[in-house]
């Protein structure tokens, strides 16, 4: 039974990473829609798709820096200090395309 959740688990978190950034785009995306109509706005729904995609560019950048330097410290020794170095530009860069 312990097995079979598991597994379950796994494959559920797999789609739902990968499922999961695309809901955002579109409710982001709808609720800016719905904003811009309520305050007399005239843009159309691809147009709003196309904006808030484009915004999420630096975002989706950083998300993958961030995993090439979590792969550096996983290939290097975890505790030295090269290591250390490489996850704190992770984090940098991390806050670098958030900002």
């Amino acid at each position: 039974m312990l097995n079979s959740l598991v597994s379950a688990t796994e494959i559920r978190t797999i789609i739902l990473s990968t499922i999961s950034p695309f809901l955002t785009w579109m409710v982001v995306s709808l609720l800016m829609q719905l904003t811009t109509r309520f305050f007399g706005g005239s843009g159309s729904f691809s147009t709003m798709l196309a904006v808030v995609g484009t915004s999420f560019v630096p975002l989706a950048l950083g998300a993958v820096l961030t995993e090439f330097t979590t792969a550096g410290q996983v290939l290097l020794d975890p505790g030295s200090i090269v290591s250390l170095a490489v996850g704190n530009l992770g984090v940098a860069l991390g806050y670098g395309f958030f900002f």
